[in-house]
């Protein structure tokens, strides 16, 4: 997880990342998981999306899809075993949403646009309606 800095958000202070730590710590006790997810520093969303060429899939959360933009096919079903599991990067943005050039820049990344349904979502609800969603495909 990487606390994501842009355009329309504010900085984690750090009680909260610590907070954070002590959540997914809980979390990863009660569902039996044998590895824990890190909690990474900050990040601007511009050093994400420049970082995220070693991938194999990337979505950014948002709707409507701007023009030109790829939307992500939820009914793709994926197969692959634990020598193949591929790795992807999520973005859950902030409450205001992300700016049009964000939008840009992750469209020209290669993101596709990952649509929650027809309501707007609140920022914790949305990432973990995206994660079920992904989990649904990739296990």
């Amino acid at each position: 997880f990487v606390p994501m800095i842009t355009e329309y958000s504010g900085r984690a202070e750090h009680h909260k990342t610590s907070r954070w730590q002590r959540i997914v710590l809980a979390a990863t006790k009660q569902c039996g998981r044998s590895v824990l997810p890190e909690i990474q520093p900050e990040a601007a969303f511009a050093h994400i999306v420049q970082n995220a060429g070693s991938y194999d899939h990337k979505w950014i959360a948002h709707a409507p899809v701007p023009e030109h933009g790829r939307c992500w096919d939820a009914l793709q079903k994926f197969t692959c075993d634990d020598r193949e599991r591929p790795q992807g990067l999520l973005l859950i943005g902030p409450e205001g949403g992300f700016s049009a050039p964000e939008l840009e820049a992750a469209r020209a990344a290669g993101f596709a646009f990952l649509t929650l349904g027809n309501r707007r979502l609140r920022t914790e609800t949305a990432g973990m309606v995206a994660s079920a969603l992904l989990l649904q495909q990739f296990g």
